[in-house]
């Protein structure tokens, strides 16, 4: 962990979401339509791993957040020790969920997942005006 990047850790239940992207866009001192775009992109991502990772009530969703040496983009990481991650279809095949990764894809710069015994999904995002 860089000295510019903050780390908190959520239990894997349904307020995770939520509790990750305020603590998100306060660390980095979002705001505006750069605060809305990365708090939707990290509610996504914690809930992909609270619904999908199959965590135990004592294991974490360690949510990574910083500004990379340029200070004008983020970096978010999600990492949870479920290991796993199934590629997204082209086709949702439900009629509700199964969009996340589409809005995490229109709305970073870029994405990715990183599967090294544990899952790390993350982003990069710049603002239009840096904080």
């Amino acid at each position: 962990m860089s000295s510019s990047e903050h780390q908190r850790g959520f239990p894997p239940r349904a307020s995770s979401p939520a509790a990750a992207r305020r603590w998100v866009v306060g660390a980095l001192g979002l705001r505006g339509a750069a605060a809305e775009d990365v708090a939707i992109i990290v509610s996504e991502l914690v809930t992909n791993a609270y619904l999908h990772a199959g965590l135990a009530t004592d294991e974490s969703i360690v949510v990574r957040a910083g500004w990379l040496p340029d200070r004008e983009t983020v970096r978010v990481r999600v990492c949870d020790p479920g290991g796993r991650f199934a590629q997204p279809s082209a086709t949702p095949h439900r009629k509700h969920g199964g969009r996340g990764l589409g809005i995490v894809s229109a709305l970073s710069e870029t994405w990715g997942v990183d599967l090294d015994g544990q899952t790390t999904t993350w982003f990069v995002y710049r603002p239009e005006e840096s904080s």
